[in-house]
């Protein structure tokens, strides 16, 4: 028979199995997806695009050689292809996996040796194209063909150093059309399942995360596809990563709280560069977010694993807070190889530490009762910052500290220590009676309940009173001259040791003529409904009077929430003392306070 006749026979036989078996198989388009060079299919050119930014990203080594070995399955006739497909495809909408259903089209060619693991590949692959073209099936139930555990499976698939060059852009052509059918289904998770195929081109998952990023909507991230998604990148990639999508990718796990997956992610992948200013504000805003949701550890990781470029003092000073035990020399520097030393030394490098990071220090410091820090870390401030006196950092410093010393239950240092402060250095009001409160709140917190019905401890009470109203006047300025002796406890001191130590307290209020605030009148009418219960009616009224003075009517809403406190604590004195009149004077007044005044805005 001619050859052309040979030919006008095979492609009707070809067409025939067509129409019987894919019809799909019939469009031009098709037969050109199946049997055609995949230099259309596989675009190495992706764009990536995350939200904010836009990066187009070629790489010069994936670009198509100009001739490459023919796939096994282009030198197949065409009735055989179709077969194949045919068969294929039968099984798999009756649920066989996809490795199952090409063995077994594989199998049932009778006239053809046995099939090789490179055959089945690219049988699966021309299988994943056809559904993703013809959707006879849902996206899930091909995810679950062609994944049967949920994860890529190296015996069920042939990996890329077994593949020859062909068999590499069938699959790579394949993987990609099903993570962007994926992506366009909003199927998180799956999308997120093929960035661990060890098949995908090894800078692939950067571009493909990306796009993912890019598509999920940040409200609806899916906590198990970003994770999946870090796992696989973690695992897959060896490199730096692009800066947007480093933090986009930051940004998502620190919303959704997924600590441990921001200590891998930091742990195992590098940022590659910066662009910017605005790129440092979004790291130190997703270190603020970690430190506010109390993720210190992730937060302290991920600056250590910065570049120094990428991290700003302030980032810095978030930690502090939380990372401030290392002990530092005379000329400031960290000793000691802690987690705080390096934070330190990396905040060095950046310049001469800030006021605000000392402070933050010294917070951590009040919070943790580290007195030997705090003050040696006062004296450091002093020694490196050249401040004004009268700076209100100075006053903000002194009150951490003397929190510090006080916690740690020194009391008798702290009063020395402000002591000696105080000749060197002059108090504004309010501080000199923030000062003041942190004294009287240690003093009050501190007196066992044992002790409460003394008459010593009544007697301190009232000089307590007396001491603190007047003091803002000098009437009492004259120093005290009984020696103190050293104090580590307050609940073991003896009631005339309280006594004792009240005159202290009373004679350094005046020495820095520290009136009482709000603050201190809550502190001794609780104080008196808790210790005294002979102090008249009257006197607490005084007493109230004082931290209630005729107030402008568009007063703070801060200062009448603490009003409303005072004589809700006063109401509770005098249900104490069965006064019942001035118990609904003191409540209707609270509620006055409490509520916003007509004149002003809800």
């Amino acid at each position: 028979m001619p050859r052309e006749m040979q030919s006008v026979r095979c492609v009707a036989s070809y067409t025939v199995v067509q129409s019987r078996a894919l019809p799909g198989l019939r469009r031009a388009q098709d037969r050109h997806a199946l049997r055609a060079p995949l230099a259309d299919m596989y675009a190495p050119d992706m764009t990536v695009r995350v939200k904010g930014t836009s990066s187009s990203s070629t790489s010069s080594s994936s670009r198509q050689p100009s001739s490459l070995p023919p796939l096994w399955s282009s030198t197949l006739p065409a009735t055989t292809m179709a077969f194949l497909m045919h068969t294929t495809v039968t099984a798999l909408v009756h649920g066989n996996p996809l490795s199952v259903a090409s063995r077994g089209a594989l199998d049932a060619l009778q006239d053809t040796p046995s099939a090789t693991p490179l055959q089945q590949e690219e049988l699966q692959c021309r299988a994943l194209l056809y559904l993703l073209a013809h959707p006879r099936l849902s996206l899930a139930r091909i995810t679950e063909l062609w994944y049967p555990d949920g994860a890529f499976d190296p015996s069920l698939h042939l990996v890329l150093t077994d593949a020859s060059p062909a068999v590499r852009r069938l699959q790579r052509a394949a993987l990609y059309r099903f993570f962007t059918a994926l992506l366009h289904a909003n199927c998180w998770l799956g999308a997120a399942t093929i960035l661990h195929d060890a098949r995908l081109r090894p800078s692939q998952p950067k571009h493909l995360l990306g796009a993912l990023l890019g598509a999920m909507p940040a409200s609806e991230s899916d906590r198990a596809a970003l994770a999946t998604a870090c796992n696989a990148l973690v695992l897959r990639t060896h490199g730096r990563m692009s800066a947007p999508i480093y933090t986009a990718m930051l940004e998502r796990l620190a919303a959704l709280h997924m600590h441990r997956e921001i200590d891998v992610w930091v742990s195992f992948i590098s940022i590659a560069s910066l662009d910017g200013q605005l790129r440092r504000a979004l790291l130190a805003n997703i270190v603020h977010n970690l430190t506010a949701q109390g993720a210190h550890s992730a937060a302290c990781t991920l600056v250590c694993a910065l570049p120094a470029a990428a991290c700003s003092p302030r980032i810095y000073t978030a930690l502090l807070g939380q990372y401030a035990d290392a002990w530092l020399d005379e000329q400031g520097r960290a000793i000691g190889n802690s987690r705080a030393a390096a934070l330190w030394q990396a905040l060095r490098r950046h310049g001469a530490p800030r006021p605000t990071a000392y402070l933050a220090r010294l917070a951590s410091h009040a919070r943790h009762a580290r007195s030997m820090h705090a003050i040696r870390d006062l004296r450091i401030m002093h020694n490196t910052l050249r401040l004004p006196v009268h700076d209100p950092i100075w006053s903000r410093a002194l009150l951490y500290t003397t929190r510090a010393i006080l916690r740690s239950g020194r009391t008798s240092l702290g009063l020395r220590y402000v002591r000696r402060y105080l000749r060197t250095h002059a108090l504004p009001q309010p501080a000199a009676s923030a000062l003041l409160n942190v004294f009287i709140a240690h003093l009050l917190d501190g007196v066992p309940q044992s002790a409460l019905s003394h008459p010593s401890c009544i007697a301190a009470l009232a000089k307590l009173y007396r001491g603190v109203v007047f003091a803002g006047s000098g009437a009492h300025a004259q120093p005290w001259q009984a020696p103190l002796l050293p104090v580590r406890n307050i609940q073991a001191m003896q009631p005339a040791m309280l006594l004792m130590l009240v005159h202290h307290i009373v004679h350094l209020a005046a020495a820095c003529r520290a009136s009482a605030d709000n603050t201190t009148i809550l502190l001794l009418v609780r104080a008196a409904a808790q210790w005294d219960q002979r102090v008249g009616t009257r006197a607490l009224w005084h007493m109230a009077s004082l931290a209630l003075p005729d107030s402008d009517p568009a007063e703070h809403a801060a200062s009448r929430a603490a009003r409303s406190a005072l004589l809700r604590a006063l109401a509770g004195a005098f249900v104490r003392r069965r006064d019942w009149h001035s118990v609904r004077r003191a409540v209707a007044l609270a509620r006055s306070f409490r509520a916003p005044h007509p004149s002003l805005p809800t």
